[in-house]
């Protein structure tokens, strides 16, 4: 039997994505985790991605009406096999909700939602090493409910590639731009160096999809978007491509280290 639990906030969750099967989590069934579950052939997925998330959210601290995502796992049975992707950690950094919020206030229209999203994105924001930190303990966590667990993590699509052009393609400035990318390479050493710490395995998205970014050929990812004022894609989250091509990237990472 192989049980497939996923974890994390909305790069895993996929706020937008048409349909959207849990509204308060902004889950949608055709976010990575449900497509990796379709391609192991899972006997049972359980998904508690939610959108806007903290790395805490899913180790000690409720979010919204929803409990700590940590406390839904329970142990697999004996005969079983674990899987357990973790995606998060960029709201910790204020690493999309920043790219959002600057998207708002660098158009007139967005002023009015650029003023109410930034009461609801959270404020804190922390360092490398306290991201660290967060990463390990949600392992261990995890590893406390499933010893035997096989766990995943997986890391953000890349969204600041090198096809943006600020105030051309993108309502940010250099500066803007500058410091996204700067997060989203805090996020992938983050990443990787509690992954080696921690001894469990890591899919480097960011290298792999850094061809695929906001303003280039064939992106994965949305860029500033009004289509979420009416149910449609979240600016700078994965759209359909991207979910796909993260479930193939996870799924290619398992079947390689079993054939080794």
């Amino acid at each position: 039997m192989l049980r497939l639990i996923s974890l994390g906030s909305s790069f895993a969750a996929g706020p937008g994505l048409q349909p959207i099967v849990n509204k308060p989590a902004n889950r949608s069934s055709v976010n990575y985790p449900s497509l990796l579950s379709s391609l192991l052939s899972a006997d049972e997925h359980i998904d508690l991605s939610y959108s806007g998330a903290t790395l805490l959210n899913i180790l000690n601290t409720p979010q919204d009406a929803a409990p700590p995502q940590i406390e839904a796992i329970t142990a697999a049975k004996n005969d079983g096999r674990c899987i357990v992707t973790i995606t998060a950690g960029g709201n910790d950094l204020g690493y999309v909700g920043g790219l959002m919020l600057d998207s708002l206030w660098g158009s007139w229209l967005g002023w009015p939602l650029a003023y109410l999203a930034s009461r609801r994105i959270k404020s804190e924001v922390i360092g490398e090493e306290e991201l660290v930190n967060r990463f390990k303990e949600v392992v261990r966590a995890v590893r406390t409910k499933i010893p035997k667990a096989e766990v995943i993590l997986v890391g953000y699509l890349t969204l600041v590639g090198e096809d943006i052009q600020p105030g051309v393609n993108v309502p940010l400035t250099a500066e803007q731009v500058a410091t996204g990318r700067m997060k989203a390479e805090i996020l992938r050493r983050a990443y990787k160096r509690a992954a080696e710490e921690e001894g469990c395995e890591f899919v480097d998205v960011a290298e792999e999809s850094k061809e695929h970014g906001v303003g280039s050929a064939e992106p994965w990812v949305s860029g500033h978007t009004w289509s979420m004022l009416w149910g449609g894609e979240v600016g700078w989250h994965p759209n359909k491509k991207g979910m796909e091509a993260v479930a193939w990237m996870v799924h290619r990472h398992i079947q390689s280290r079993e054939s080794s």
